[in-house]
């Protein structure tokens, strides 16, 4: 046994630490609750609020209309990887918890307790969320960057 092993049995030999009854009535948070919070703060940090914080981009931008020379409002920062309009990251956010939302919904599908016409539906919604998240992606990538993987998603 090295040294300070001894010396923290003989602090405790001399120090005895009390006997505490603590009854902690803690009230009992829902599980919805619990998952409506984390889900809204997947969401806003997905969206980008660090982001959006720290820089503080606008709302939405402005482009030039090519025909009448004119500012017209701009949702997507096209061309910038490294920016974002709020609009943009909260879209994106949005359809990011879609997904997200589909995968829970084939968890709770596979759970033998759902009659199978709750299950069938439940595998139909998820599937669609699913491929509607996987095409607004392709959407927002492209508006985001275009000509980028033009070749791949004719």
């Amino acid at each position: 046994m090295n040294i300070p092993n001894k010396l923290f049995k003989l602090f405790f030999k001399v120090l005895r630490p009390p006997r505490l009854r603590l009854h902690l009535s803690l009230p009992s948070v829902p599980p919805w609750l619990i998952f409506v919070v984390i889900l809204v703060s997947y969401i806003l940090v997905i969206s980008g609020i660090i982001y959006d914080v720290i820089v503080g981009p606008p709302a939405v931008g402005t482009t030039i209309d090519p025909l009448t020379q004119t500012l017209k409002p701009a949702a997507f920062a096209q061309g910038r990887i490294n920016a974002q309009y709020v609009i943009e990251g909260l879209s994106v956010g949005f359809f990011y918890a879609l997904g997200t939302s589909a995968i829970i919904l084939l968890d709770v599908s596979s759970k033998s307790a759902l009659l199978k016409d709750y299950k069938i539906q439940c595998w139909i919604l998820a599937i669609l969320l699913l491929l509607g998240f996987y095409r607004m992606m392709i959407v927002f990538v492209r508006i985001k960057l275009p000509g980028y993987l033009e070749f791949y998603y004719q």
